[in-house]
């Protein structure tokens, strides 16, 4: 039988199992996810690398009147690269703000997975206490204080990994896989990546090191470049986008739940 470690490897950190060459991986999980057609995967794999676009303007009609209009000014935008996509988890048996156990429980039942609990009762509290201290303000950095984007609590980021994207060759992308991939390890929780990912995620964005998406881009979560805040400054200082060597901004992408 394969270790945990073994087990995994494929799924959280797969860049050793690829030539050099090769610039993303994808993981599908038959039991969990359809393997999508060809077809569908060329056009998904193009969206994850979006070109720039330069700056220029729109056309904005007046409500039922086509013949007004007016020229609105257009920015311009960076190309992108997403170092990490996969799927939306949703739970619409557990009550919004309910304690992490909750989410673990339902989602353990809904995929008939029988846990360890000698395992996984340490994990759960832990990411209890983690969500406790968010909420009051402990160990969060000065700046994400004072802008109070996650004044609600801890925002676990819980995703569907049956179906996971990798990116290659960003060094982020292979920050983010070395995370998970020790987070799930230290538990070693068997069948419960998920759980790992969401505390994961969710600890990048309480430092700032993950965005929150625009209304008007759901699912696009910037990578943010923290280096670069100076945590002493008197105005409230938020991190820039992160980018690339050719000036790309980072994405994770969330992709909605498919419709069955």
């Amino acid at each position: 039988n394969m270790s945990e470690a073994e087990y995994t490897l494929l799924k959280l950190t797969p860049k050793r199992f690829f030539s050099e060459t090769v610039s993303r991986a994808m993981f599908v999980q038959p039991n969990r996810f359809p393997v999508p057609p060809f077809e569908s995967l060329t056009g998904y794999f193009k969206s994850l690398d979006p070109s720039a676009k330069a700056a220029g303007r729109t056309k904005e009609y007046r409500a039922g009147v086509n013949s007004i209009f007016r020229f609105l000014p257009k920015e311009a935008k960076k190309a992108r690269r997403v170092i990490f996509s996969s799927l939306e988890a949703t739970f619409p048996n557990v009550p919004e703000k309910s304690p992490i156990g909750v989410y673990v429980q339902d989602l353990c039942k809904r995929e008939g997975i029988r846990p360890n609990q000698d395992l996984l009762v340490p994990q759960v509290s832990f990411y209890t206490y983690a969500a406790h201290f968010v909420q009051n303000g402990i160990r969060r950095p000065e700046y994400e204080m004072r802008s109070t984007i996650y004044k609600g609590g801890f925002p676990f980021e819980w995703l569907k990994t049956a179906m996971i994207v990798h990116d290659l060759r960003e060094t982020e992308a292979r920050n983010l896989r070395c995370e998970w991939y020790d987070e799930h390890l230290f538990w070693g929780n068997t069948h419960l990546e998920d759980v790992s990912l969401a505390y994961v995620l969710g600890k990048r964005r309480i430092m700032g090191r993950v965005g929150v998406a625009p209304e008007s881009e759901q699912g696009w979560f910037p990578i943010m470049d923290t280096d670069a805040v100076d945590e002493t400054a008197d105005e409230v200082m938020l991190p820039d986008r992160l980018t690339n060597a050719d000036d790309a901004e980072l994405f994770v992408r969330i992709l909605p739940k498919p419709k069955s």
